[in-house]
């Protein structure tokens, strides 16, 4: 899967995204054009004043491509059962 940040993962089939609304789906449902969840979600006029570029409020899906098979790894994230990747989207364990 690619992003329109530049950012590129691989990911199970089934590993789960969230779209803006925090609506959960898939990776393989994920198309081009979808917005997903980032990770740090600010007030619409807030800016952090160390930022040096303006804050995302999505991050768009650019390509989704088949990567192969593969062993997939899985783990529980205590309380919230939700992390983010280093591109900044939000996803499920």
């Amino acid at each position: 899967m690619v992003f329109d940040s530049g950012h590129a993962a691989v990911v199970a089939r089934e590993h789960v995204f969230y779209r803006l609304g925090v609506e959960p789906v898939p990776a393989e449902r994920l198309r081009p054009g979808d917005q997903l969840e980032t990770a740090f979600r600010y007030p619409g006029d807030y800016t952090p004043p160390d930022a040096t570029m303006p804050v995302r409020q999505a991050i768009a899906v650019r390509a989704v491509e088949p990567a192969g098979e593969g062993q997939v790894w899985a783990g529980t994230v205590r309380d919230t059962h939700a992390l983010f990747l280093t591109a900044g989207v939000l996803c499920a364990e």
